[in-house]
Formats: C-alpha cells, sequence, structure tokens
C-alpha cells in the first residue's frame, strides 16, 4: 500500500516498513513526524508515518518502494504534499512555491517550520556575495558592511574575506548612479538564512545591487578588482555615451553578454599585436539608433525606436553594426602582409561572423513577426537596414537582409537568406572608406556622425577626418 496514513493512534501493521526520518537513511526503526495540535492547522492529525508498498512477489528483487505522495479514493487530499510543491525564486528573492491561496501558504509555513524543527539539522554552506553600494552613499560603506556582518554574526555565521575595491565606474546606470562602491565578501551560513541575507541587502536603499553565489569552500585570500569597465580598452578615451539597461529576455540576455565578452577579448587581442590608440567617442543613445532607422525607412516612425526596449528591438539594433565589421575584416585579410595580424584578423572574422550568423538567426526565428508598435515585419526592418548601408557605402550590392528577391538568393533558388552572401555565397568586403560612411551614418567618410560623433581614431580615419577639414 502507498500511501500517507493520518492517525492519532501510534499504531500501524508490523509488516510494513517504515521511513527512518533524522538519521539520513532508510530502515525498518519506527520514526515518526509529530505534528503537537496547539496553533496547528492540521487539527488533530498529529502523526505522520510514510509507508511503502511490499512486494508480493518475494523473487521480483525490483524496488517498488515509493515515498512521494499521492492523493486518491482512499487517502484524499494530503496536507504535508505542499512541501513538495516545485519552488521557484520569487521577486524578494526567497525561494518559495507558488501557492493557490493564503491558507495553503500558512500551512506551508507550519509544516516546514515543523519538519525543520524535528530534523534539526543545521546546514552550513559557504556563499560570495558583491554588493554595490550608492556612490551617493560613499560616506556609509563602513555602516553598511558593519550591517552585514551583524547580520551574520547574529545567524552565527562567518566572515573568511571581505574585500573593499573602492569607487568603481558602471557600465550603465543603475538607480541614477554612474558610480558605485564595490564590495566583495565571503561567508559562511546556514542555508535556511541565505534567503533572508539577500533580502536584507534588498531592502537597504543603499545598496543598489547585489550577486550572491554558492561557493564549494571557504575563500580567505585577497581578491585584486577586476578592470573598470572604462579601461578595458586599447589606450584610453571617453566612456560611450546614452546607453543604457536593456529589456531582454533571459535568452536574449545570455547570448548577448557573451557576444560583451568576446569583444572584450578582442580588444586584449587588438591591443597585443597591434599599435593601440585612444576608444574615440561613441553615441549609443536611442536617439541616435532612432534616426538611423529612420533614415532606413525615409521617413519617421513613431514613436522614435528604442533599441533598448525589448529584446527584439535589441536583435534590431545589433543588426546594424556587427555585420559592418565582419565585411571589413574580409576586406582588409587579403592587403595584409604580417603573420601575426593575418592571425589576428582570421581570428576576429571567425567569431565576429559567428555572431552575425546568430543575430541573423534569431531575428529569421521571427521574420514574419511584426515589430510592435509599428506593423512592420522583422525581415522588412532588416531589408531597409541593408539597404541604407548599401546607399551609405556607394561601393554596390553588398548587404542583404533575411528575405530577398529568389535571383538574390542563394543559387537564384530560394528567398530565405538567413547568411547573406554573393553571388558564390561568399563573404562580402568592404574597404575602410566604406565602413567609415555607414557607421558615420554620413555616406561620407571625412564627415563624422553617428555612433561616432567626433571620429573614429585609427589612422586611416584620422587621416580622412584631416582632410575633411582641409577642404571647410
Amino acid at each position: 500500500m502507498e500511501s500517507l496514513l493520518h492517525n492519532s493512534a501510534n499504531v500501524v501493521a508490523p509488516t510494513l516498513p517504515r521511513l527512518q526520518i533524522g538519521s539520513g537513511f532508510f530502515g525498518n526503526q519506527s520514526s515518526f513526524l509529530k505534528f503537537p495540535q496547539e496553533n496547528s492547522s492540521l487539527g488533530r492529525r498529529t502523526l505522520l508515518v510514510v509507508e511503502a508498498k511490499k512486494n508480493k512477489n518475494n523473487d521480483d528483487k525490483q524496488d517498488a518502494h515509493s515515498f512521494i505522495p499521492k492523493p486518491d479514493e482512499t487517502t484524499g487530499f494530503f496536507p504535508e504534499a505542499v512541501l513538495l510543491k516545485e519552488k521557484k525564486v520569487q521577486e524578494d528573492g526567497k525561494i518559495l512555491p507558488e501557492f493557490a491561496d493564503d491558507e495553503e501558504q500558512e500551512l506551508y509555513e507550519s509544516l516546514n517550520l515543523q519538519l525543520q524543527s524535528a530534523l534539526n539539522v543545521e546546514r552550513m554552506r559557504h556563499y560570495e556575495v558583491v554588493y554595490l553600494i550608492h556612490e551617493k552613499h560613499a560616506e556609509e560603506v563602513e555602516s553598511v558592511n558593519e550591517k552585514v556582518q551583524d547580520f551574520l554574526r547574529e545567524k552565527k555565521g562567518r566572515v573568511w574575506r571581505l574585500n573593499d575595491w573602492g569607487l568603481r565606474s558602471l557600465a550603465y546606470k543603475i538607480k541614477k548612479a554612474n558610480s558605485a562602491h564595490y564590495m566583495l565578501m565571503n561567508f559562511e551560513l546556514e542555508a535556511k538564512w541565505i534567503n533572508d541575507f539577500k533580502t536584507m541587502l534588498d531592502q537597504d536603499e543603499r545598496v543598489i545591487r547585489h550577486l550572491v553565489m554558492k561557493r564549494d569552500e571557504a575563500i580567505t585570500e585577497d581578491c585584486p578588482p577586476p578592470p573598470e569597465w572604462d579601461t578595458i580598452r586599447a589606450g584610453g578615451g571617453p566612456p560611450p555615451k546614452g546607453a543604457k539597461k536593456a529589456n531582454l529576455g533571459p535568452w536574449t540576455r545570455d547570448v548577448i553578454t557573451q557576444f560583451a565578452y568576446q569583444e572584450v577579448g578582442h580588444l586584449k587581442a587588438i591591443k597585443k599585436t597591434v599599435k593601440g590608440f585612444p576608444r574615440p567617442q561613441l553615441d549609443l543613445s536611442p536617439s541616435v539608433f532612432a534616426k538611423v532607422i529612420d533614415h532606413a525607412f525615409n521617413k519617421t516612425l513613431k514613436p522614435p525606436f528604442d533599441p533598448y526596449a525589448n529584446s527584439v528591438n535589441f536583435l534590431i539594433a545589433s543588426y546594424l553594426i556587427p555585420y559592418v565589421g565582419l565585411t571589413g575584416y574580409v576586406g582588409a585579410n587579403p592587403k595584409l602582409e604580417n603573420a601575426a595580424s593575418k592571425r589576428l584578423v582570421a581570428g576576429l572574422l571567425g567569431v565576429e561572423s559567428g555572431q552575425d550568423a546568430i543575430i541573423r538567426g534569431l531575428l529569421y526565428d521571427r521574420a514574419v513577426d511584426k515589430v510592435k508598435p509599428y506593423g512592420i515585419t522583422v525581415a522588412e526592418f532588416t531589408n531597409h537596414i541593408s539597404h541604407l548601408r548599401n546607399r551609405l557605402g556607394h561601393a554596390g550590392w553588398k548587404d542583404e537582409g533575411l528575405i530577398v528577391p529568389k535571383f538574390r538568393g542563394a543559387e537564384e533558388r530560394i528567398r530565405g537568406n538567413v547568411l547573406a552572401g554573393d553571388e558564390f555565397s561568399m563573404a562580402y568586403d568592404r574597404t575602410p572608406e566604406e565602413i567609415l560612411r555607414i557607421v558615420y551614418g554620413t555616406g561620407n567618410e571625412t564627415v563624422p556622425g553617428g555612433f561616432f560623433p567626433k571620429g573614429a581614431k585609427g589612422e586611416i580615419a584620422k587621416s580622412h577626418l584631416n582632410r575633411g577639414h582641409r577642404h571647410k
């Protein structure tokens, strides 16, 4: 018989094995979880006995035991089943089931408390937390740290490492802050208190962001701070302006985050191989993207296109630039004489082409979906952007959207165009001048604008800017 029995009498058929609770193993000894009648929503139910099915065929060695409650006609509803419901991370950071109503939540809390008390198990775990303190509360860093450590002391936890990384620039604004005071801490705490620890940080208005991670062991060695976002660049230069946190779904966020760190690696590789130069001023404001999209459609979209509004918009915005760099690498590779430079460009080209393929693939999956609120399909957006780049480049047809006329498709046999290519399905190439015309948005390599309001900083770009100044 497979069931959970609720009875006020401590009588069970002697032939049925019992579940040993509290000692960490299964056995035949009697062991019960008793629930007091006082302040309990279980009424007179005072005994939890877990029984297992006894195999009628002694020759059958297959394990037929099961300890998962299953309501049926005989046994009816089991209150304890609420403890086995799937748990999810709630908005406040706590890990709890989704309750049908307040009564079920009260039942869960009561049973969970009784279970913890009955088991009397302390589970110490190692954790690591990074928390950011708002720049306007820079004078209260010590107070915040004391609050965190007081919590750990109260819960009999232990701090293994505390590193102060100081005031550091943020990659984007968080709660109107451009910078924040970074703290790194490794600590030990009973697992049952970790949600309260997170809630404590959530409710402190001075802490604008935190991340708690589980560790396998205590970490005591000091950890130097990672390079600031603004310092991971070739030779310095002003930070980008106008960028903000995008409202992305988990899948898109994961992919784009991978791309971001890959680009950091590219900067490091370039700096190791060729002479660096200061990063140019970049303008990643929504208004710049909106202007490019308006230019592509030859009309003003209302409301203005916002690349940070959602995943689809962000992927469309991502379609704007990476492919241009890819064609630039294809165009530059044959002209390189140095083996190290050829290796660098080949390596960059491989990853850049992969990024472009993924972006196009994600958009192709949504090709016929209409972008809200414009009523224009994703495929139409890509086609207009590609036509704009062809116009600005002044070098013929080197760009294609996701759905094209059949004569533009592979072997002139298909309209789907998840990867762009020439008549032989080879990657298109562009010259540095063509690239400058496109990223400036002016169609003129001597006139900066768009994403580079003050122009690019490479030798070729500077030579064209100087030529433009001489002609003014």
